[in-house]
């Protein structure tokens, strides 16, 4: 007996040897291209370096006191939070609404693959893409969206040229593309709520907002929490469009803090500076994580009294 449990153990340990190499890709991609990287950021804030320096300058925390001295800071940190505000309302909100639709009123699976399909697509198209097609449409001159304002006599607007209008329509482009993830989870969480309860709606004689309002809504909570810290993180370190459309068109104009970490890292090689807005970057993203576990364990308790 005492030969069979020790055979059984050698099994156990060589399978889970087999599992730590399945495990180590992963391992030490995250080592080299997260933890390492993390590490020399917050080292760096705590120096002067321009990259091509052979040796870095220990300043303490002067980049902090710079940065929290700078007004531009926090025009682009008013800024990063008014494109984070507006596009976490819409994506998360406006993806549970379009779930709530197709979830209610389309029915049949090939009309719901084809719904389904056409909100999802615009993840899988790569930003690059989505950024030309933007371009071309919203360009002052000869885009179709001032084509047709043309077309009733109206004054074109410079959706890409004007520094006051420039930020929506990164934020059209960034609900645009992203809308259809948050979409896709709110349809699977709606669709995992158990039948009964729309049943017994049913039964009551409840309307369709009504339904919404006390059932699907409340029942979908802990999603809606993890799509809402999603939405916040995406947002706020926006870059990519921004880099596509408005690089180069407003001069040294910082739009959003990731922008402006870009621009502090690569353009002026101020990396001790850039290092110090990383930093900050992490703490707010740290804080809204922190508040995502603490609602969602409320929300989980609730349930289950």
């Amino acid at each position: 007996m005492f030969k069979k449990t020790n055979a059984r153990i050698k099994d156990y340990q060589k399978n889970d040897n087999v599992a730590y190499l399945f495990v180590l890709p992963a391992l030490v991609f995250f080592l080299a291209f997260v933890l390492y990287p993390a590490i020399s950021t917050f080292r760096l804030a705590f120096f002067d370096w321009d990259f091509l320096s052979e040796y870095k300058t220990y300043v303490g925390f002067d980049n902090f006191i710079r940065l929290f001295q700078m007004n531009e800071f926090y025009m682009v940190l008013g800024n990063t939070a008014l494109y984070t505000f507006i596009t976490v309302i819409l994506k998360v909100f406006g993806g549970v609404l379009l779930a709530n639709f197709v979830f209610t009123h389309v029915k049949g699976k090939v009309k719901s693959f084809i719904v389904e399909s056409a909100l999802f697509m615009p993840i899988v198209i790569p930003m690059s893409v989505i950024a030309m097609i933007f371009n071309s449409m919203f360009d002052t001159d000869y885009g179709i969206v001032n084509g047709i304002i043309k077309a009733f006599n109206s004054t074109p607007v410079g959706w890409l040229t004007d520094v006051d209008i420039a930020l929506y329509t990164i934020m059209f482009l960034d609900v645009f593309k992203g809308i259809g993830f948050f979409f896709m989870i709110s349809l699977i969480a709606m669709r995992n709520i158990p039948k009964t309860y729309y049943e017994a709606a049913d039964m009551d004689g409840a309307g369709s907002i009504r339904v919404f309002t006390n059932i699907t809504f409340p029942l979908i909570g802990n999603n809606l929490v993890y799509l809402l810290v999603t939405a916040f993180l995406s947002s706020f370190q926006v870059f990519e469009p921004i880099y596509l459309l408005l690089e180069g068109k407003f001069g040294d104009t910082k739009i959003t803090i990731s922008y402006m970490l870009w621009q502090k890292a690569f353009v002026y090689r101020d990396v001790g500076l850039a290092s110090t807005i990383a930093i900050v970057i992490f703490i707010i993203a740290l804080v809204v994580t922190l508040i995502q576990i603490f609602v969602t364990r409320k929300l989980t308790y609730n349930d289950e009294k």
